[in-house]
C-alpha cells in the first residue's frame, strides 16, 4: 500500500510539473571578432545553417518568420538586389554542444537550445549571437508553445547590436 502512494505521488509530481509553463527563458549573449561598435547596417540575408536547422519544415518556417518578425521591429529588412549588411543563421541544437569560436573556455548549449548568430559577409566572422534555453512543453496547447518561442526571440534580438541611424 505505501510502496502504491509514493508511486502515485511521484507521478501526480510529475504531472503537475508537466502542466507549469516551464520555467524561465534562459538567454545568453555574445559579441564576436568582428563586433561593430557603431551599429548594423540596416539589411541582412538568411545564411544556409545546413545540419542545424529545426527538423521539420513547419517548425523551421516558424522560427524564420518569428526572427523576420523580430528583425522588422527593430527596423532591419531582408536585402533586396544589394549586398546585406549582415548575414543571419539559426541553429536549434540536437545534442549538447560546447562552441569555443569566440570564448576561449566555450559556451554550453545544451539539446535543444536555439541560436541566433550573425556575420560579416566580407569577413564570414561572426559579429554577434545569441541562445535561449526554455522548457517547451509537449503537452501544451501549439498557441501557448509558439508564443514562448515568439518570446524568447525576443529576449535574445533585444541584445543584437543596435542598427546604424
Amino acid at each position: 500500500m505505501r510502496r502504491t502512494f509514493a508511486v502515485t505521488t511521484a507521478l501526480l509530481g510529475i504531472t503537475l510539473t508537466g502542466c507549469s509553463e516551464g520555467g524561465p527563458v534562459k538567454v545568453y549573449a555574445q559579441d564576436g571578432p568582428a563586433i561593430r561598435v557603431s551599429g548594423l547596417g540596416d539589411t541582412y540575408s538568411w545564411i544556409d545553417s545546413g545540419d542545424g536547422k529545426a527538423h521539420n519544415a513547419e517548425v523551421h518556417d516558424l522560427l524564420v518568420q518569428l526572427i523576420n518578425d523580430g528583425l522588422a521591429r527593430r527596423g532591419f529588412k531582408k536585402a533586396a538586389g544589394t549586398a546585406p549588411s549582415f548575414w543571419i543563421e539559426y541553429r536549434v541544437t540536437k545534442e549538447n554542444k560546447t562552441d569555443s569560436s569566440v570564448n576561449p573556455h566555450g559556451v554550453d548549449y545544451p539539446i535543444g537550445t536555439l541560436i541566433i548568430r550573425l556575420f560579416d559577409p566580407g569577413t564570414k566572422q561572426k559579429i554577434w549571437a545569441a541562445s535561449a534555453t526554455a522548457r517547451i512543453l509537449a503537452n501544451a496547447p501549439p498557441d501557448e508553445r509558439k508564443h514562448r518561442v515568439q518570446d524568447a526571440i525576443q529576449q535574445m534580438l533585444s541584445k543584437m547590436p543596435p542598427r546604424q541611424k
